[in-house]
């Protein structure tokens, strides 16, 4: 598939979880992802719903090396009490001498300690003393940059109370995108739908191909065929085309870095995409919790959003079969 067009003069809108991942990769892969992402330009646009989830996740993401580093650390001290008692049946097994026994014992313990000590100096690392300081947070720093003036407005409360109503209806007849979270409370469970209006919007707007760059691998976007993804769902295909939009794409961060360097010539490391397949590779179940789509009015003024609205024309609200008016 030739992704030429979109990333040259399409639209590309990265999902929260893609900007939220940017706290998982090494410093390497977040400096080229986010140079990958300020590589498109006017193509990159950003749903205001993506910021809104951006900040109400930011800080259990960066929470979850601290929390994860402390079960390691107390899982390994675990083992380190067995390792020693191991060691002592097996001294009294063959009549090992009191000294020898403390000599290993010692030594035993003392690996586990330098492990734990590291692992415990990784989780109350660089991250978390910028959970509440975001003028030193570097991730902040590159969104900002990358993304000053791509950011969509808001839906107005009106079109919000109406929007999600019309959001609720699609998750009874399983319309994607969303109907996967449909057991989330209040707002969350129209999350996804949310993004997927505001992006609607924008490519009704510019009449243009849409690239979805996204971690979510749920059926709800995807087209699955024998357990792999082939595509976005037919029915997201169709209604760009009726909201007078072009082509959809979808892409995993992993995806979209390979087939933009190329195409917007950038030169990459090898380990960056290693390192972002890394972190799609992780369960969700390992992560602190699945992305809480609910949009947090009161995160509108904090830094990121300052400064990157890019006023847009309101567009009419749909029906509820889901279609522009």
């Amino acid at each position: 598939m030739d992704f030429t067009a979109v990333l040259t003069d399409g639209l590309v809108a990265p999902d929260a979880n893609v900007l939220l991942n940017l706290y998982r990769y090494t410093e390497q892969a977040r400096t080229d992802f986010l140079r990958a992402l300020g590589a498109l330009g006017d193509r990159l646009w950003v749903p205001h719903q993506v910021v809104d989830e951006f900040w109400r996740n930011r800080e259990s993401v960066i929470s979850d090396a601290r929390s994860t580093s402390k079960s390691a650390a107390q899982e390994m001290s675990g083992h380190a009490g067995t390792a020693v008692q191991t060691l002592r049946t097996w001294a009294n097994r063959v009549a090992l001498s009191d000294q020898d026994l403390a000599d290993l014992r010692d030594r035993l313990t003392g690996v586990f300690d330098e492990v734990q000590k590291k692992i415990t100096e990784v989780g109350e690392g660089e991250w978390q003393s910028i959970t509440h300081d975001t003028s030193a947070d570097p991730v902040i720093a590159g969104l900002e940059h990358a993304l000053a003036g791509r950011v969509g407005t808001p839906f107005s409360p009106e079109e919000r109370t109406e929007l999600a109503e019309t959001g609720k209806e699609r998750l009874r007849k399983r319309i994607p995108p969303g109907y996967m979270d449909a057991k989330k409370d209040g707002d969350g469970a129209v999350g996804d739908f949310f993004v997927w209006e505001q992006l609607l919007r924008a490519a009704s707007e510019r009449g243009s191909d849409v690239l979805f760059v996204t971690a979510d691998a749920k059926e709800d976007w995807w087209r699955k065929e024998h357990g792999h993804n082939r595509g976005p769902r037919p029915e997201l295909t169709a209604e760009l085309r009726r909201w007078g939009g072009g082509r959809l794409f979808l892409l995993s961060p992993k995806q979209f870095l390979e087939v933009a360097a190329p195409i917007l010539q950038l030169s990459l490391q090898a380990s960056s995409v290693e390192d972002i397949e890394r972190v799609e590779r992780i369960d969700d179940r390992a992560l602190p919790r699945r992305l809480d789509r609910r949009c947090d009015r009161g995160t509108l003024q904090r830094p990121l959003i300052r400064g990157l609205r890019q006023p847009r024309r309101r567009h009419p609200l749909r029906g509820r079969d889901g279609r522009p008016h």
